[in-house]
């Protein structure tokens, strides 16, 4: 007897709601089945203890941080609060900034390899299959939205309810998503993502320089929830979420997959508590921007070399500009508001990312030993030579933040370069990860006691910097 081995045939094409049930009943079978029981012990304790930490955050009035006696040397805000809402909104206006180009880097619709090879590359609606996608990311922008006005309102006192602005963050990071999905279907949005990331950051430290010279008005807000102006931003939150769900059906192969490399990165980083496969894939993401380049050789040998090269790599990556930027303007923002404990904690946070974004040079030769090996000389000698174009732009952000961190003294001051430098050498120093070692059995989970104790070794040192800085500035 003959067996048909012959692929049933549909007589229709299966929809997206069926594929992604298909998805689900295959899942479902590869994993091992739960009780109620069990996962109400699983989710229900943290679900419970979650939804009450929401509730009483939500419950507090603004400038909570500010009025605690406990922190009140480390987060003492001492601002008018007509002022301090005017400082509200330009650091919204700041981190709206920042997650548009979180978006714009994260695609933000994005597809796995496998998904986009077994779904959404044959005949199917891809309308339909990224519906349900674009709504659980539109879901996530509004909690982004409402989390940052909270937690900027928390720390800054405001004359209006935190609410306010958190209504017009959500409608404004749900707008910013959209505009983002628009950005992978044409290219026209593509190009203006950029004038708007300007212009976020241009609006933000805009209003920032109008509050701290006293150019604002001293009324009080007039604006709420049911004013006009946040009407008319959550229609145009609508109007774009719903062309975003419109025009999704002509995101392209190249945009769904565009940033399966950072998710990858991340998911590997938070896997496997490394983020040294997260900095890889943005170093890669990097110079691929930067493309072609001339080559040219190098004058002379020895230490001038390996410091030109350093120079050079720095010169080549236009990021590392803007990086510079950012960090010589953070401490004057938190000195307009913030206690010189936090002012010289800030600057210090601040010398340490601009070395870690200019120690490339020192990153290769401490995690390659066939690096070492081809170069000659000394392993010391070898780190040393990569050491002074961290230092000095360390050096270059301190002396230009100095004049807002100079009432803490000069012995808290001189404490940043230092304790910056020291921390980025440990941190580029760190072997790698081994992923073995002491484990500690706990009634919820595993914690891996070695592999922290790798992670940090560079934020240590950082962490006992700021711990003398504000030692000395309390005790004095």
């Amino acid at each position: 007897m003959a067996m048909n081995t012959t692929a049933p045939q549909l007589d229709t094409l299966p929809s997206a709601r069926t594929l992604r049930k298909w998805v689900l009943l295959r899942q479902q079978t590869r994993r091992p089945r739960r009780g109620a029981l069990s996962i109400l012990a699983v989710w229900g304790v943290p679900a419970y203890v979650c939804s009450g930490i929401v509730w009483w955050t939500a419950q507090l009035p603004s400038g909570t941080a500010a009025a605690n006696s406990s922190a009140d040397q480390l987060f003492s805000v001492s601002i008018d609060p007509v002022v301090g809402q005017w400082y509200a909104w330009a650091l919204v206006l700041m981190l709206a900034a920042v997650s548009m180009q979180l978006f714009r880097a994260l695609g933000p619709v994005s597809a796995e390899a496998g998904e986009f090879a077994w779904i959404l590359s044959g005949r199917v609606d891809r309308r339909a299959a990224l519906t349900l996608r674009i709504c659980g990311l539109t879901v996530v922008a509004l909690a982004m939205g409402i989390g940052t006005a909270r937690s900027v309102t928390f720390v800054l006192p405001t004359v209006s309810d935190w609410r306010v602005l958190g209504g017009y963050a959500a409608a404004g990071w749900s707008g910013l998503l959209s505009i983002a999905v628009l950005g992978q279907i044409f290219l026209t949005v593509r190009l203006v993502l950029v004038f708007l990331i300007g212009g976020l950051w241009a609006a933000g430290i805009g209003v920032a320089v109008a509050a701290a010279s006293n150019a604002v008005p001293a009324a009080e807000f007039p604006m709420s929830l049911g004013s006009p102006t946040a009407v008319l931003s959550a229609g145009m939150a609508v109007v774009l979420f719903v062309a975003a769900l419109r025009w999704s059906g002509h995101i392209d192969r190249a945009a769904l997959g565009g940033s399966a490399d950072l998710m990858a990165g991340i998911s590997a980083a938070c896997t496997a508590l490394d983020p040294s496969y997260l900095s890889g894939a943005l170093e890669a993401r990097r110079w691929r921007r930067v493309a072609t380049v001339t080559s040219r050789g190098f004058a002379g040998t020895g230490v001038g070399t390996l410091v030109a090269a350093d120079l050079r790599r720095l010169r080549r990556d236009r990021g590392s500009w803007t990086v510079v930027g950012a960090a010589s303007v953070c401490p004057y923002a938190v000195h307009a508001v913030g206690s010189p404990v936090l002012v010289a904690i800030t600057q210090l946070v601040a010398c340490f990312v601009v070395g870690m974004a200019s120690s490339g040079g020192l990153r290769d030769v401490c995690g390659s030993a066939a690096l070492r090996f081809a170069l000659g000389g000394s392993d010391i000698r070898l780190r040393l030579c990569h050491l002074p174009i961290p230092a000095l732009a360390i050096l270059g952000v301190w002396l230009a933040s100095a004049p807002a961190a100079y009432t803490s003294g000069w012995a808290v001051l001189v404490i940043a370069p230092v304790g910056a430098l020291a921390a980025v050498y440990r941190a580029r120093r760190r072997p790698p990860t081994q992923l073995g070692g002491l484990v500690l059995e706990t009634g919820l989970r595993q914690v891996p006691l070695d592999l922290l104790r790798q992670l940090l070794t560079g934020p240590a040192a950082l962490a006992a910097a700021g711990a003398l800085q504000a030692a000395l500035l309390l005790l004095w």
